[in-house]
């Protein structure tokens, strides 16, 4: 055989071993993707079938059939840190998923008593943080409501639903319009109100002294209000202290969405915000502060309740007890304006 011959036979077999090795490669990644991605169908959300229809169920499933909709395996925790490394029974790994119990629990400002004794004037004070609300100066505000002044403001009405109110009223000198009110615990609104109900637009915040060690700095939520609750769109959003942040805890930095009677409803789109000062972006769906959730729970009896935004096969878990009554805490609500003499 020529030598010409021999090099040519040569090329001819390299080029079928490549195009072998390459069909290979692809039958490979293919059948890894699809074992990774059948592990759990995204838009399965278990619970009562008429809340699930409610939620948005996908519309190519029965809503009724709930016992043959999850294909979810059961998962192993496998890791107790917070940000776990979850592996199914299949053996597929999700690395980012975070295996909880619940939201942070936020707790209230607590004044101490020591501004029993500060004299305040009610209506001087809501003028002037009327003002800078009505110019949207935000420092300025937090630099007021941490004076002794409107601390002991807020004091005065420790353990009642009451506030004094500073703004437009109607015939019956009720608030209507908008106008400023602060309540006990440190917690102000300014927005609109009808006949002495909070209703429309306006924020409720909660300030947290500056003595205090609470791992939260301020909490608050802007948006619709109807009978003195939030109800419509909106964004609830707190701060923090990092000093007092732990690894182990889930804390929120927002959610945006729907809200009925201070409960989320509907879906909802999340940021928390880790002591590593990092965020996360998560979606979730809930009927009146119950999370429907996107399968199966865990050994442990978790269920995933939270989908990341940027990786579908990672989810935030939550114990069962924890599904209900998720909501924008510690409002006060339902009071009596308190005419200053």
């Amino acid at each position: 055989m020529k030598s010409s011959e021999k090099l040519k036979m040569a090329l001819t077999v390299a080029a079928a071993a490549l195009l072998l090795l390459v069909i290979v490669i692809y039958v490979v990644r293919d059948t890894g993707k699809n074992s990774s991605t059948d592990n759990i169908s995204v838009e399965y959300m278990s619970g009562d079938p008429e809340n699930v229809a409610e939620a948005g169920t996908n519309s190519d499933s029965d809503p009724a059939d709930t016992s043959t909709a999850a294909t979810t395996d059961s998962v192993t925790r496998t890791s107790s840190e917070s940000a776990s490394t979850l592996v199914s029974s299949n053996g597929t790994i999700y690395k980012d998923s975070i295996s909880g119990n619940s939201f942070y629990p936020d707790e209230t400002a607590v004044l101490k008593n020591i501004y029993k004794n500060v004299s305040f004037d009610v209506e001087r004070q809501l003028s002037e943080l009327a003002s800078y609300f009505e110019q949207g100066n935000d420092a300025a505000v937090v630099d007021l409501v941490s004076l002794d002044r409107y601390e002991a403001m807020s004091y005065s009405l420790t353990g009642t639903s009451n506030y004094y109110y500073y703004g437009e009223t109607n015939s019956d000198g009720l608030p209507n319009g908008k106008g400023l009110a602060v309540y006990g615990e440190n917690q102000y609104y300014y927005g609109e109100w009808v006949d002495g109900v909070r209703s429309g637009a306006g924020g409720w915040y909660q300030f947290y002294p500056d003595y205090d060690t609470y791992v939260v700095s301020r909490h608050q939520y802007v948006g619709q209000w109807a009978s003195d609750l939030p109800n419509g769109q909106g964004q609830e959003h707190y701060d923090y202290n990092v000093n007092y942040m732990d690894e182990s805890s889930f804390y929120i930095q927002n959610v945006i969405g729907n809200f009925v009677d201070g409960y989320y409803d509907g879906e909802i789109y999340l940021i928390s915000i880790g002591a590593d000062e990092n965020t996360k972006e998560w979606y979730g769906n809930l009927v009146k502060g119950k999370f429907v959730v996107y399968g199966d729970p865990d050994v442990e009896g978790r269920y995933p309740v939270l989908q990341a935004r940027l990786n579908e096969s990672d989810y935030f878990w939550m114990v069962q007890a924890k599904l209900e009554n998720n909501r924008i805490n510690n409002i006060i609500y339902n009071g009596s304006m308190v005419v200053v003499k």
